[in-house]
């Protein structure tokens, strides 16, 4: 368990860069209105982001400490938040 959550914390950079890069996304498919390749990507990243959260919710489970737990928790979160926003603009310009 320790091993992993040193992993994830060596990974953080490049998981703070996927989730900007979801928020980017979000943004672009509302700016083109739906229109473009940006809403294949925007649903791949969603898609990434959501399944992201849930070994994050399930680090948040086994934490030692509480501050570990609410960390992973706001992570899992964030993770899931833009992937439903990706997934749901998206579906909305499709509409």
């Amino acid at each position: 368990m320790e091993s992993l959550v040193r992993l994830i914390t060596l990974a953080l950079p490049l998981l703070v860069v996927v989730l900007l890069a979801g928020l980017g996304l979000i943004l672009h498919v509302v700016a083109n209105e739906g229109r473009g390749r940006s809403s294949g990507w925007a649903r791949v990243v969603g898609v990434g982001d959501l399944l992201l959260a849930v070994p994050l919710l399930g680090l948040a489970w086994v934490a030692q400490t509480r501050d570990v737990q609410w960390m992973f928790v706001f992570a899992a979160g964030a993770f899931a938040f833009i992937g439903g926003t990706a997934l749901r603009v998206v579906a909305r310009y499709r509409e």
